[in-house]
């Protein structure tokens, strides 16, 4: 067991080449092994790759595959259950008729399953239980012909639109299945008083879709992609929000949640109006330029203050962090991506007509921006991003 934190994959590249080993990982880790690192030593060692905790894309499968030697065994569980079925899948299946085999899972012989309900809904019986009832899991699934199952998406994901049952999987599915997105969710939009339900699209573009999006913008897109939903749903139930995100936003565990997937909305290109009526004035700069310090104001209806919160606004965090990166951007030649940020720190709040100087500091040999915002009371927030040149994931 390797105990120590791995903080690079060249780190982990090397690790595994050390001597025979299995890798225990999850998606989040294994969709972004890049394809630069020499892994070559640890295709040579790794005597199985093991992933989950969530689900693991096909082509993410297939090019861990390609770069470990090894296919990656997935596991689906839970932590009440412990594992309760398992898939490898074959390269050669993803372009022929078995790649619908190979989607399927089997259980484990010690677990027992069935299928409850017109949805299908999925129920296990497990030796992690503490009793010997059947567990109904959150998944729904369908049976195959030699006793293995696949999964169907999630039971909580059947909505109500005007009255109209909607499947947010199989919307996702379709979207998908375009070939114009490579990832996809949708997600109902908390509905005002007296409104009615809306739903909200989050697609990462295949290359397909860049190509579109690029030449005829994001109506045309909009209008494609809802001429692919309307064989799926009922006009009434499209979406009515599109957001078109470089990657999902994901938590620590590799989990993407519906709060993260709203925030992005605060990030988004076209938002860009919420700079419009800020007060704004250049205090320094120095010669290089490497240094700029701004005074910055945000007026009391700035779209941010808005809801956060309702009795005392403040200036969201991840919008402070938003605005060292824009502004930067039109003093520094910096990286296309954003790679992490450390040093991460919010000592005061921001509160509307606050006015606050904003501190940039660019890095160019370490590609690295250092932002703090301060005040006469004292510092706000401050932060280092870490910034990439882009490229074909982009």
């Amino acid at each position: 067991m390797h105990a120590l934190s791995i903080a690079y994959p060249e780190q982990l590249a090397q690790d595994l080449a050390a001597g025979p080993c299995v890798l225990v990982a999850s998606p989040a880790h294994l969709k972004r092994l890049p394809a630069h690192v020499d892994w070559r030593g640890a295709a040579g060692m790794l005597r199985a790759v093991f992933s989950s905790g969530g689900p693991l894309a096909a082509e993410a499968a297939f090019a861990a595959a390609a770069l470990l030697g090894r296919a990656p065994v997935e596991v689906y569980g839970s932590s009440e259950t412990g594992g309760v079925a398992w898939r490898q899948r074959s390269a050669g299946a993803n372009a022929n008729a078995d790649a619908d085999a190979d989607e399927a899972w089997l259980p484990f012989p010690t677990v027992a399953w069935r299928l409850d309900g017109e949805e299908g809904a999925l129920e296990v019986r497990s030796p992690h239980l503490a009793d010997d009832n059947w567990l109904a899991l959150a998944d729904r699934a369908a049976p195959t012909h030699d006793g293995r199952f696949h999964l169907l998406g999630r039971n909580d994901r059947i909505v109500k639109i005007e009255e109209k049952r909607v499947s947010l999987t199989a919307m996702e599915a379709a979207l998908t299945g375009s070939g114009l997105v490579a990832e996809a969710r949708v997600v109902p939009c908390e509905a005002l008083p007296g409104e009615r339900s809306k739903l909200a699209a989050f697609m990462v573009l295949a290359p397909a879709g860049h190509a579109v999006l690029e030449a005829d913008g994001k109506v045309a897109l909009n209008g494609r992609l809802r001429a692919v939903l309307a064989g799926t749903v009922d006009a009434v139930a499209l979406p009515r929000r599109w957001r078109y995100l470089d990657r999902m936003p994901e938590d620590a565990q590799g989990k993407t949640t519906q709060a993260a997937l709203f925030a992005s909305f605060a990030l988004a290109a076209d938002a860009r109006p919420r700079f419009a009526r800020m007060r704004e004035r250049e205090i320094a700069l120095d010669v290089e330029p490497r240094c700029v310090v701004l005074e910055l104001t945000p007026p009391p209806d700035l779209l941010y203050f808005d809801g956060h919160f309702d009795v005392a606004p403040i200036l969201p965090g991840v919008v402070q962090v938003d605005w060292a990166i824009h502004y930067s951007r039109r003093y520094f030649a910096l990286p296309a991506q954003f790679a992490g940020i450390s040093a991460l720190k919010f000592q005061q709040v921001i509160v509307p007509g606050q006015t606050v100087l904003l501190e940039l500091l660019h890095d160019s040999a370490n590609a690295t921006l250092t932002f703090r915002y301060h005040s006469d009371a004292g510092r706000h927030a401050s932060g280092r991003v870490l910034l990439r040149a882009g490229g074909s994931d982009a």
